[in-house]
């Protein structure tokens, strides 16, 4: 092969609106497959075998033909696909929950204190 030969097999060809088409619907299949939200895809592209080939926003890239089963275990998570850990947005709940002995008795102890009126 030339130059010119290698940079034309190298360049993406630009494809008409049926082809794209038919494109998303293989990128959309993939993700299914994978379990991931398109949202989370930062990049994709079928290479000239039909093979799909997804790159997700938390730096995880998959590949995928159409057909292909993908395991339980080979599914991204929550974090392989976002790169956002659901920990780190929850809120922290702070004072809630059942109060100790100590706190029982400084709370007693205060209402003792109490200006009465």
């Amino acid at each position: 092969m030339g130059d010119e030969e290698k940079k034309a097999a190298a360049t993406p060809k630009a494809s008409n609106g049926e082809n794209s088409k038919t494109d998303k619907k293989k990128i959309s299949a993939a993700c299914k497959a994978y379990g991931i939200d398109e949202k989370y895809v930062a990049s994709s592209a079928i290479r000239p075998d039909g093979t799909v080939v997804i790159a997700t926003q938390g730096g995880k890239k998959v590949t995928w033909k159409e057909g292909q089963e993908v395991k339980p275990e080979d599914r991204l998570t929550i974090i392989e696909a976002s790169g956002i850990n659901p920990a780190w947005i929850r809120p922290k709940k702070v004072g809630i929950g059942p109060l100790g002995e100590d706190a029982k008795r400084k709370m007693a102890l205060a209402e003792t204190l109490k200006v009465k009126e």
